[in-house]
């Protein structure tokens, strides 16, 4: 799914697990938790089928804008493990497909691992769809993601 998925995602995990105003940053438990979660909503978002309703640009600056006021809205306590459950939602896409991106949008030649470690971003299980079609029901996909998020 877009960047921008994956950032509502985290968002919504952050929300969940928010720190009270007596605990101390530094939750372990939750901070694990909230990586841990970020990467299992990652998971579930990629197997959905789904198209690509947003340019990679527009996507990327969105989704870090969103992480952004979210960030600075947030209560000071929380605002590490908004980062935590963000740095889970796209660690996938850093070891699956980071060195892809970085050469096509950089052109740096890095070799990709000659695996996917994330079974969601193998071709079996990747709802991915590039071709266009079953657009109504990946758009039933987003906006359930919307609003559950929401």
């Amino acid at each position: 799914m877009n960047v921008t998925f994956h950032v509502l995602g985290s968002l919504a995990t952050a929300a969940v697990l928010n720190l009270k105003p007596n605990e101390k940053i530094w939750n372990l438990p939750k901070l694990a938790a909230g990586f841990f979660a970020g990467i299992l909503v990652h998971g579930v978002l990629d197997f959905l089928p789904h198209n690509y309703p947003l340019p990679a640009k527009i996507d990327v600056g969105f989704a870090l804008f969103l992480l952004a006021a979210a960030f600075f809205t947030a209560r000071k306590q929380n605002r590490f493990l908004l980062l935590v459950c963000f740095g889970g939602a796209l660690f996938p896409d850093l070891v699956d497909l980071s060195a892809g991106i970085i050469n096509k949008h950089l052109g740096i030649p890095i070799s990709p691992l000659p695996f996917k470690i994330f079974p969601w971003h193998r071709k079996v299980y990747s709802g991915s769809i590039y071709d266009g079609s079953r657009k109504f029901e990946s758009t039933i996909y987003h906006i359930s993601v919307l609003l559950i998020c929401l």
